[in-house]
């Protein structure tokens, strides 16, 4: 399980693939649970609108 950096909520590796894992960095929360952190494919879909746009 990971924190995404994209869109705040926490994803399981087994439903959905991180583009990219931090494992540098955790996000703790009140209960003392951490989580890496990490960005989903949403990131990836955002990035590749953005550049057919530019293009």
């Amino acid at each position: 399980m990971y924190f995404c950096l994209t869109c705040q909520t926490t994803h399981h590796l087994q439903e959905t693939k991180a583009l990219k894992l931090f494992r540098t960095g955790f996000r703790t929360f009140p209960d003392g649970e951490q989580l890496p952190l990490g960005v989903c494919m949403k990131r990836l879909e955002q990035e590749l609108a953005s550049n057919k746009k530019v293009s």
